[in-house]
């Protein structure tokens, strides 16, 4: 409950994003997202979607974590999670990938364009909405 706090704190306030950033958040939730049970997953990654909207200072941090690469999995549904739990992956790639071609690039390295597009073509209606977008 500790991370969704956080991400609530983040999620309004460019000053409260940039100090959580400070206070190294952003390592500890790409942590969990990587190694977390399925809902300490679910709120890292809704944590990490927070801290980088519209905080292109966030997104390149968060970027530099790796974590890309395990939002990738997750979605492909790797680590077991649920409908959610994509939706936020999706949601938070999407942040990710706006603003910057540099950051584009890490995610389609990663192999984001093919995880995506299957998701276009066999997701849920939900999954399919957010990842068009």
């Amino acid at each position: 409950w500790i991370v969704a706090a956080l991400g609530r704190l983040a999620s309004k306030s460019a000053s409260n994003k940039s100090i959580l950033a400070r206070e190294g958040l952003i390592n500890l939730v790409a942590e969990l997202v990587r190694s977390g049970n399925a809902l300490e997953r679910e709120e890292a990654i809704s944590t990490l979607c927070n801290l980088s909207a519209n905080h292109e200072s966030n997104k390149d941090t968060i970027v530099a974590t790796g974590v890309v690469e395990s939002l990738l999995k997750l979605l492909k549904g790797e680590g077991m999670g649920g409908i959610k739990e994509r939706l936020w992956c999706i949601a938070a790639l999407s942040n990710l990938a706006s603003g910057s071609v540099r950051r584009q690039g890490v995610i389609v390295v990663a192999g984001g364009i093919k995880d995506l597009a299957k998701v276009l073509s066999s997701g849920t209606s939900k999954e399919r909405c957010r990842a068009a977008a």
